[in-house]
């Protein structure tokens, strides 16, 4: 069974992410802090990472570099959720995470677009 973490600081958006991954057969895991992020990946071990990009404690593009620039966890894909379009703008030296979506999204755009990046 594949494993997605998910990081989003909005209690309600991060529920329901992961009823909706849960009912599709995934393993998940739901955290709210960027501060908590490489220690749920070292031990969750995820096949996919969901990640908000704006967050209250970190920013979610810089916790997505930190990943995609650690060479234990660059091969985790990673897809961040944003509710504004201005958020996903990168520095050129930023790693790119493998999609993004945003919010409001569709339940059935965020299910096809896991299944493409996890190849299922």
């Amino acid at each position: 069974m594949k494993k997605i973490l998910v990081l989003d600081d909005n209690e309600d958006i991060l529920a329901l992410i992961l009823m909706i991954l849960d009912l599709e057969g995934y393993e998940t895991k739901g955290i709210s802090t960027g501060a908590e992020l490489m220690k749920s990946v070292d031990e969750f071990k995820p096949s996919l990472v969901l990640l908000d990009v704006l967050l209250g404690d970190s920013d979610g593009r810089i916790l997505c570099n930190e990943l995609k620039s650690n060479t234990s966890t660059a091969d985790i894909p990673v897809i961040m959720i944003s509710a504004s379009h201005a958020a996903f703008s990168l520095p050129e030296d930023y790693y790119k995470p493998d999609d993004f979506i945003s919010k409001p999204f569709d339940i059935d755009d965020l299910v096809a677009r896991v299944k493409v990046v996890l190849n299922d």
